[in-house]
């Protein structure tokens, strides 16, 4: 429920966002749009005045109406001149409003596709992930193996110390698990003090030793309270693990997963279960 609602609010402020983004590019593009407008006008005005100059310009013209002829033409060209300019000043502005637009664009994609604790993957960062391996690596997933992963006793250390040290609880698991992965696994918050850890083209032998690896380093894990210096003690994590079965669907293998790490709460924590088709 509350990983519900973490991804309702989330998705709220990503909308907002992307609203304001939307309206900042709009303000711009009408901005340049008036500016490049009244240079078009500008340009056909000159152009105008050039034709009926043009038409005036006779032999028979004496010199006092040549001067005069060319003092207006001075006068368009000015006009013309100062229009460009400001379309040529209004471009040159919008790059830095346009630098700025692609950052918050950046910010705001960032934001939409990591859990802001720990800045790893949330749900739909971990699709739009999963979704880019499968293109560039088809088969990848078949051969893979999924982890479960829970922190012991989490609502305790929060009745226990607070829901800051749970933050940094969560944020120390979260950089074990990203010292742990490689660039091609893909890592995600679950919700609370769950996450997930998918292997891609790792054997189940592979990904249970990855598991206890996990396990030993959250065991080595010392956070202390800021000011008392309180210890918070030993932490530990449960793991689950399943290997790929083809055909399945990603829903099925985080069941099957999520039942392994369910057999490891249930036998004692701070272990390690691999799913077995018993379960």
């Amino acid at each position: 429920e509350s990983a519900a609602l973490y991804e309702e609010l989330t998705s709220a402020r990503d909308s907002e966002r992307a609203d304001r983004l939307q309206e900042g590019l709009l303000s711009l593009l009408a901005q340049l749009n008036e500016a490049a407008s009244n240079a078009g006008d500008g340009s056909e005005r000159f152009a105008s005045q050039l034709a009926a100059a043009s038409r005036r310009l006779t032999p028979a013209m004496d010199a006092e109406a040549i001067t005069v002829l060319v003092g207006e033409l001075g006068r368009y060209t000015e006009s013309m001149r100062q229009s460009t300019a400001e379309l040529v000043a209004r471009v040159r502005d919008s790059q830095a409003e346009v630098a700025l637009l692609k950052s918050q664009l950046n910010d705001a994609h960032s934001t939409a596709l990591l859990d802001p604790l720990t800045r790893i993957n949330n749900r739909r960062g971990f699709d739009l992930a999963i979704a880019n391996l499968q293109r560039s690596d088809p088969g990848a997933l078949d051969a893979g193996t999924l982890l479960m992963a829970d922190v012991d006793h989490f609502k305790r250390i929060n009745d226990s110390y607070g829901h800051l040290i749970g933050d940094r609880v969560i944020e120390a698991v979260a950089q074990v698990l990203v010292r742990t992965t490689k660039a091609t696994d893909i890592l995600l918050r679950f919700g609370g003090e769950e996450f997930a850890l998918l292997l891609p083209r790792t054997a189940t032998a592979g990904g249970v030793a990855v598991a206890e690896q996990i396990r030993a380093a959250v065991g080595r894990v010392r956070i202390v309270r800021t000011g008392s210096g309180e210890p918070l003690g030993g932490i530990t994590i449960s793991l689950g693990v399943a290997g790929a079965i083809a055909g399945e669907t990603m829903s099925a293998w985080i069941e099957r997963a999520d039942r392994a790490l369910y057999r490891s709460k249930q036998t004692g924590r701070n272990r390690v279960t691999t799913w077995v088709p018993s379960d």
